[in-house]
């Protein structure tokens, strides 16, 4: 499945920050059909990401390329046994918009490529993609009443491990020291007013942030395929 291309603006939120502009969201947003389904109206994302030998997609995070690509493995349970597929994911910024191409795996397909870590991806000339680094969080999404098709996502309790492994223990992930809480907006078009009178009420600032560059800072990237 391929996006449009769209805008996606983020903000670094403490706590308190969190429950002063959520409180203004739920007065014309409603959580997305995903966060319905849970109790806490948070759902599990696992995004295991991929990078060349000489880490080519941290680098052109970390020096500003306006043009980068990144590649990942998502999933959305805690448990091997609990899903039937992941999806591949490319996602790539050309400027200020992002594409996003979504590609469901089979589980058996992915266990059998998972042995070699060859999905055919190549990033630049000849320089094959290998696991680097997994994150996962609790999301909270938001879409608007109006029917709109921005959309608000909270990322909650944000952790991070070096390993080739999509479905690596929670327990084994290391947390944000910061306890951040990133807040997305994704849109197409126009910024959303809603968006506006949020930036204006709590003087919210846009912040480059990638949770995979962060999870190299922090962690590492996983050294079993490079030799180390």
């Amino acid at each position: 499945m391929s996006e449009d291309g769209r805008f996606e603006l983020k903000y670094l939120l403490s706590p308190p920050e969190y429950e002063s502009v959520v409180a203004v969201l739920r007065t014309c947003c409603r959580h997305d059909p995903f966060a319905r389904r849970s109790p806490s109206c948070r759902y599990l994302v696992r995004s295991l990401y991929f990078d060349t030998l000489d880490l080519k997609a941290y680098a052109d995070k970390v020096t500003g390329e306006r043009n980068r690509r990144k590649i990942r493995i998502r999933s959305y349970a805690n448990h091997r046994s609990a899903v039937e597929a992941v999806h591949l994911e490319e996602k790539i910024r050309l400027g200020g918009l992002i594409y996003k191409t979504k590609t469901a795996l089979p589980l058996a397909e992915y266990e059998n490529v998972e042995k070699r870590w060859d999905f055919g991806i190549h990033a630049v000339g000849h320089h094959l993609l290998r696991p680097s680094s997994l994150v996962a969080y609790h999301r909270e999404a938001f879409i608007a009443m109006d029917g709109s098709t921005a959309r608000y996502t909270f990322d909650h309790d944000i952790r991070a491990l070096a390993t080739d492994d999509v479905f690596a223990p929670l327990s084994s992930l290391r947390r944000d020291p910061a306890n951040r809480i990133v807040f997305e907006v994704k849109f197409g078009g126009r910024q959303p007013e809603m968006l506006s009178r949020l930036v204006r009420a709590f003087d919210l600032k846009v912040v480059p942030n990638s949770k995979y560059a962060n999870a190299v800072n922090q962690g590492g990237v996983n050294t079993v395929w490079l030799g180390i």
